[in-house]
C-alpha cells in the first residue's frame, strides 16, 4: 500500500488475517490499492472480508494468479483469464477496485 504522503509502502507483519483486512479497508481513500498475499486462497479470503466490510460486492476485486500447465492438456477452462481481464477492465474504467 502506498499512501499519498509517498514516504514508503506500508508493510503489515504479524497481524491476524482480519486485522489486515481492516487495515486495508481503513487506508483506502481515493485511489486503488494493490495488495499482494502469500497465496491465492489468502487473497480470496482477504477480498471477501473487505467486500463484507464495505457492503459493496464490487468494492474489492481478486486478480487471480495465472495457471501453468506443464504437461499436454486436451481441454482447459479460460475462467481465470476472464477474471483477470474483468479486474483490469474495472481498474481502467475507474471503478472501485482494491
Amino acid at each position: 500500500m502506498y499512501k499519498k504522503s509517498k514516504i514508503s509502502p506500508v508493510c503489515a507483519v504479524g497481524l491476524s488475517h482480519i486485522h489486515k483486512a481492516q487495515l486495508i479497508y481503513s487506508l483506502y481513500n481515493e485511489s486503488p490499492i494493490l495488495v499482494i498475499t502469500e497465496s491465492e486462497a489468502a487473497a480470496k479470503k482477504l477480498c471477501d472480508d473487505i467486500t463484507v466490510m464495505s457492503g459493496d460486492e464490487n468494492y474489492a476485486v481478486l486478480f487471480p494468479s495465472r495457471e501453468l500447465a506443464l504437461t499436454k492438456v486436451e481441454g482447459f477452462s479460460r475462467e481465470y483469464e476472464h477474471q483477470r481481464i474483468s479486474a483490469l477492465s474495472k481498474l481502467i474504467r475507474g471503478k472501485k477496485v482494491r
